[in-house]
């Protein structure tokens, strides 16, 4: 099927960075969401340095006594407060990854590519789903990504079928014709 064809090869993925274990990403939902190694994010794990202002110092071994003792927050964390006042703490952040290690949420995490350079990878949201997978030995996660779509390819080792980025294998063979990957300026999904 010619939706099937893939818009980088493995080739144009190495050029970038990317390796022979390519990430294949599909829309879904409207939105872009694939299984990547956790390694690949670059970020940092969350089980040794909070991503939370009101978390500071959150553990494995915290989260580990959590599960132990059956303390498990089943409530979505809030975000953060313009007052500065949250009802989260660290034992609450660990109750929640505990929640997750032990009820696994196959929601995506939402990353986000939030500069042309491609440097700077942030997760919008999925901190704690990504502590549980830590806790859970796992090795992949499954992401939407968003931002400056085109460093998936360089940061993730991601291939894209034709139609996730430019809606038809026919858009993306006139877009890429003549235009090195290596040489082409990334721009932002949908702009």
């Amino acid at each position: 099927m010619t939706d099937e064809r893939d818009i980088i090869s493995e080739a144009e993925a190495a050029v970038w960075g990317g390796d022979s274990q390519l990430i294949d990403l599909h829309i879904v939902d409207d939105e872009i969401v694939g299984t990547v190694p956790i390694e690949r994010l670059g970020l940092m794990n969350p089980l040794e340095k909070s991503p939370w202002y009101d978390g500071a110092g959150v553990t494995r071994e915290g989260v580990q006594a959590a599960i132990d003792a059956g303390r498990l927050e089943a409530s979505p964390y809030p975000g953060y407060s313009f007052s500065g006042e949250s009802e989260w703490d660290r034992v609450r952040h660990e109750e929640r990854i505990a929640y997750l290690t032990v009820n696994k949420d196959d929601r995506p995490i939402s990353i986000e590519f939030v500069d042309a350079s491609g440097d700077t990878l942030e997760i919008d949201d999925g901190w704690h789903r990504l502590a549980a997978a830590i806790m859970r030995d796992e090795h992949d996660i499954k992401v939407a990504v968003g931002g400056y779509f085109r460093h998936s390819v360089m940061r993730l080792g991601a291939i894209c079928r034709a139609y996730c980025v430019l809606g038809s294998p026919e858009a993306a063979e006139t877009y890429w014709q003549g235009m090195p990957l290596e040489s082409t300026e990334p721009t932002p999904f949908g702009g």
